[in-house]
């Protein structure tokens, strides 16, 4: 009962019935019936498919009026609608109950081989059960219990191994009943023993009935008379008391029997008149036909022959009833188009398929005939053909061939922003399978703006799918009421859709070629002066082209001078305070140097200053080295970092060792800012290719990352990882930062000379052009924007081979090699 998306009004309400299903039947009906209208009211279709699915068990015990299946129908077009693949399975397996149940064995048939369909796709192995124990049922009206038996005894076992008490309970129920017709008692009394226990356990009280009246019938074939009537007894009392009228009828049925096989010929006659009435009111109508069989050789054992004609007179009627049901339309079809007497469905598929006259006509024509053929084939009153227009925000009907007035209107439109809907559909490819049309979740408001004035009661729509997309559909309209589309129908829609498309593609094509070939007499007219325009063009183009390669170039040189522009200054920042420290110590020394030459001269030179001085100048001395040390190392790492840079120069580098120096070149621009840099690239991982090329690549990441990713002062993490073993052949590394990234609407563009989201405030649009032109064209590699795990930030995945496939010129524009 916690299905998703029951609204809150309904949900107790729907737990409520599936509580009293069993012992309070009668309440629950009523309930059932009340809820189904409130669901119908608020649209509420998950509340109304579940509690569908009950009121079909429900009404099980009271037969199943047309009214009754239509609800199952009506809730079967919800689930099919919402793709409810396992509520779909459960009702085709009611909806074929409730055929079994009025004795329409093909249409129950029909409806438990696609209730198979439906559970293997949902998974929903319990349902799939049932509808193997329904064709169990099947064979066994039939009077094919060898069949039934070997159906039901898989399903007996698939049952057991899925240890679900309904589904064991109704299998060996079954399998029982077919035991008993097959004369093999024992096998049957143990199948009810388990069936017995399980209705006991789960408080069925129906169930518990219908077994104890399952053994009566055993005692009854075994002669044992007053044992089956006493069983017969506490059956009844329980059936009564859970209004299972189904199994009132066959305990009156085996009475008369055991009645009848004691000689008390009146009683039994009495008692199979009132199982009459119980199969009436579970509308049994196969319980019915046995019941008047069994009244007619009753009242001739008691001799009166005339009640006797009289029942076997019904009994035949039914058992013509019975036949009828399972009546095929579709072969008495083809019985009159063998005949002569009436085209059959399949035949004017056939005809229309290979008519190639319908193609000299004109397209409203042509649709107009393929409509009006629509109402014959699917047997409908109405059908229309609708195509797309106003670049797909409307349909517009075509032709309405009216079956009943035999004319044609045309003209209506229906427009995409009043039924979203339905255009959504129509995008997807999608059928429309309205039983009742009011109440469908894709119909429902086209039926109240729409068809509803119409009278169009139950709709059937088939797309027009052309080259993958939908140019219109085609809709059979039925109007008296509810109509549950077959499977036979279903199929012939599609038919003639799929021939409707075909003629309108076919239609289009010979447009298409007339006006092909007025384009080819124009163009061959004009082709002179159109080479001479292209020629003018191709020049122009090539100009254009010319000068446009030689300002990208000088941009993109511009934009690597910045970039070791931006390295000079940061360099002389950094010297300033190792050269600082060294100039005040050397100042310093040389007054104590100065002082010291003073005090000598004086003679006044002292031991304790002579040892401060030794102290001093020693400190002073050192100061001085090591920041002489520094400084020259950081010209060191520049001068490597700069050659890099400004070269295309290949060797050999450190993976690690080359973005160390990257980071110390970089670090004036972001040493006072909260962002921290995780390396996780080992030491060792040696690469033979440009280190110029990658250490620009990384700068300029970086620098976008600094510029672009984080608002000052923010904190934030940038992580260089890789993520290819050491060894490998080609590196694979990944660079993430934690800014505030790049809107997925832009990621195509990042890497397009020039773009920039801060044009005219320093910007120049080339960075990661230039990125992406170093490593695809110098490094031999590729670059991607990807999207970063926790959905912020930039993640880019680099991927260049450890060996570079070529050398470039030593001299020479990056850019340009990498453009070439």
């Amino acid at each position: 009962m916690n299905s998703p998306g029951i609204s809150e009004e309904l949900f107790d309400t729907v737990a409520l019935i599936a509580e009293q299903s069993h012992d309070k039947r009668a309440e629950a009906f009523g309930l059932c019936e009340t809820t189904l209208a409130r669901a119908r009211e608020l649209h509420d279709d998950l509340a109304f498919i579940v509690v569908a699915q009950h009121y079909a068990v429900l009404i099980d015990q009271q037969g199943y009026p047309d009214a009754a299946i239509n609800i199952l129908h009506e809730a079967l077009q919800l689930a099919q609608s919402h793709h409810l693949f396992a509520d779909e399975a459960k009702l085709l397996n009611l909806i074929g109950r409730s055929l079994y149940t009025r004795a329409e064995y093909r249409q129950a048939m029909q409806a438990w081989a696609r209730c198979l369909e439906s559970a293997s796709l949902a998974h929903d192995r319990i349902t799939w059960i049932y509808a193997k124990i329904g064709i169990g049922q099947i064979y066994d009206a039939l009077n094919d219990s060898e069949t039934a038996v070997q159906v039901l005894t898989i399903a007996a076992e698939h049952a057991e191994n899925q240890r679900n008490p309904d589904l064991i309970l109704n299998a060996h129920l079954n399998l029982g009943v077919n035991l008993y017709r097959l004369g093999r008692y024992a096998e049957a009394e143990k199948a009810y023993a388990i069936v017995l226990s399980l209705s006991r356990e789960l408080g069925h009280k129906d169930d518990e009935g219908e077994t104890l009246f399952r053994f009566a019938e055993i005692a009854i074939a075994r002669e044992q008379y007053d044992e089956a009537l006493t069983g017969l007894a506490a059956a009844e009392r329980l059936c009564h008391e859970s209004s299972h009228w189904w199994g009132l009828a066959n305990i009156c049925l085996a009475k008369g029997n055991a009645l009848a096989a004691q000689g008390k010929h009146a009683s039994a006659v009495s008692r199979v008149r009132e199982g009459l009435e119980h199969a009436r009111h579970a509308g049994a109508t196969h319980i019915e036909a046995r019941l008047w069989h069994a009244l007619a050789a009753h009242a001739e054992q008691l001799g009166d022959l005339q009640q006797a004609y009289a029942a076997f007179k019904q009994a035949s009627q039914l058992d013509q009833q019975v036949l009828a049901a399972s009546y095929n339309p579709q072969q008495q079809r083809e019985l009159e188009d063998l005949a002569g007497l009436r085209t059959s469905p399949s035949r004017q598929l056939l005809e229309l398929s290979t008519d190639s006259q319908l193609e000299l006509h004109e397209l409203d024509e042509v649709l107009g005939e393929l409509a009006a053929r629509g109402c014959d084939i699917v047997d409908v009153p109405q059908c229309s053909i609708w195509l797309r227009e106003e670049n797909s925000q409307q349909l517009r009907c075509i032709c309405r061939h009216d079956q009943r007035r035999q004319q044609d209107s045309r003209g209506d439109v229906l427009l995409r922003q009043q039924f979203p809907v339905l255009f959504g559909l129509l995008d997807r490819g999608e059928s429309i399978i309205a039983h009742v049309a009011r109440y469908h979740q894709h119909t429902w408001q086209l039926y109240e703006h729409y068809l509803g004035a119409l009278g169009i009661e139950a709709l059937l729509c088939q797309p027009l799918q052309l080259h993958g997309q939908c140019t219109g559909l085609i809709m059979f309209e039925h109007l008296d009421g509810q109509h549950n589309w077959s499977a036979d129908e279903l199929l012939h829609a599609s038919q003639l859709a799929t021939i409707a498309t075909r003629v309108i593609a076919n239609l289009d094509r010979q447009r298409f070629l007339e006006d092909i070939a007025k384009l080819n007499v124009a163009l061959r007219e004009s082709n002179e002066l159109l080479e001479a325009r292209v020629r003018a063009r191709t020049a122009e183009l090539e100009n254009a082209n010319h000068d446009l390669a030689q300002a990208m170039n000088h941009l993109v040189q511009a934009e690597k001078i910045a970039a070791l522009g931006n390295l000079v200054a940061g360099l002389a920042h950094e010297l300033n305070t190792p050269l600082g420290i060294n100039m005040v110590s050397a100042t310093t020394l040389i007054d104590k140097v100065n002082e010291l030459a003073r005090l000598m001269a004086e003679g006044s030179l002292k031991k304790s200053w002579l040892e401060t001085f030794a102290g001093e100048a020693s400190e002073a001395a050192q100061l001085i080295v090591r920041n002489a040390r520094r400084a020259s190392d950081m010209m060191n790492n520049f001068k490597q970092v700069a050659v890099d840079t400004s070269s295309n120069q290949r060797r050999t580098f450190d993976l690690r060792t080359t973005l160390d120096e990257v980071l110390w070149a970089l670090s004036p621009q972001y040493k006072n800012r909260p962002v921290e840099f995780v390396l996780d690239v080992p030491q060792g991982v040696l690469v033979d290719n440009y280190p110029g090329a990658f250490e620009q690549i990384m700068t300029n990441l970086i620098s976008n990352s600094l510029i672009h990713g984080f608002v000052t002062q923010q904190t934030g993490r940038i992580t260089i990882s890789l993520l290819s073993p050491p060894d490998a052949d080609e590196c694979v590394l990944s660079y993430q930062d934690t800014g505030k990234g790049i809107p997925e609407a832009l990621h195509k563009r990042v890497f397009e000379p020039f773009f920039t989201t801060r044009f005219g405030q320093g910007g120049s649009g080339l960075g990661l052009y230039l990125v992406y032109s170093l490593i695809s064209g110098t490094l031999g590699g590729d670059v991607r924007l990807q999207t970063p795990p926790g959905g912020s930030g930039v993640l880019f995945e680099l991927r260049f081979p450890r060996q570079a496939a070529l050398d470039l010129p030593a001299a020479g524009n990056q850019a340009a090699d990498a453009e070439s």
